[in-house]
C-alpha cells in the first residue's frame, strides 16, 4: 500500500511553486520602494549675447556723411541640450 502514492514529486512541486511565489513577491517589493533614476537629455533655451557689426551713417563737423562701423550686442535665443538626473 505504501508504493501506490509517492509523496516526493508532490513535495518537490510544492517547494518549486512556493519558491517562485516568494521570488516574485521580492521583486515587486523592491520595485515599489526604490525610485527609478536615470539621465535624460533635455533641450533648453538660453539667452546669449553676441557681437554684431552695424554700419551707421555719421556726420563730421562740416556736415559730410560717412559710414562708421559700430559693434553692438544682440541677444539671441539658442537651443542647448543638457543632461539632467531624473528620479521617478
Amino acid at each position: 500500500m505504501r508504493h501506490l502514492f509517492n509523496y516526493k514529486p508532490v513535495l518537490a512541486a510544492a517547494l518549486v511553486l512556493g519558491g517562485m511565489s516568494l521570488a516574485s513577491a521580492n521583486v515587486e517589493a523592491s520595485d515599489c520602494h526604490q525610485p527609478r533614476c536615470y539621465w535624460k537629455t533635455v533641450t533648453v533655451i538660453e539667452c546669449v549675447e553676441r557681437p554684431v557689426v552695424k554700419y551707421v551713417t555719421k556726420y563730421d563737423h562740416c556736415g559730410k556723411p560717412y559710414l562708421d562701423k559700430v559693434i553692438v550686442m544682440k541677444t539671441m535665443h539658442v537651443p542647448v541640450q543638457k543632461r539632467v538626473w531624473v528620479c521617478e
